[in-house]
């Protein structure tokens, strides 16, 4: 198998943790699920982080992190396969796939939390460890 994608969050500064494995994707609807439960995990995370910090009289730090939650899960919408049933789309699924390459380009480096980065990248190599882990639970 050649090229395919990986998605894990992880410090900002420091890259991703791959302790526990990467996200790993060999097609673009597989890629869009894998960067919309990241999205949607974070955002949740980002929500509550939010309900805390305006407990505690943090409004404006419970604004800014609202905000962020509600990018995320904005972003977790936009990669839901579901938009492959638009009218755009019908009849083009290599449309789908391109708008999901794009957005996972533009997701790269993408901060859910004050700390944390969502990684998003395109790996070529045919020996990755993440792939064979793939492809020994099929």
């Amino acid at each position: 198998m050649g090229a395919h994608w990986h998605v894990a969050t992880g410090l900002v500064g420091y890259g991703p943790d791959g302790s526990d494995g990467y996200g790993t994707a060999t097609d673009m609807p597989t890629l869009a699920d894998l960067i919309a439960e990241e999205c949607q995990r974070s955002a949740g995370a980002e929500t509550d982080g939010a309900e805390g910090l305006a407990e505690s009289g943090d409004f404006e730090g419970a604004w800014k992190t609202h905000k962020r939650s509600d990018a995320l899960a904005t972003m977790a919408h936009n990669f839901d396969n579901r938009r492959a049933d638009a009218p755009i789309y019908v009849g083009r699924s290599d449309l789908w796939h391109d708008t999901i390459r794009r957005m996972a380009q533009e997701a790269h480096l993408r901060d859910v939390s004050d700390n944390s980065r969502l990684y998003v990248w395109e790996c070529t190599d045919v020996e990755c460890e993440h792939l064979a882990d793939l492809e020994s639970a099929a």
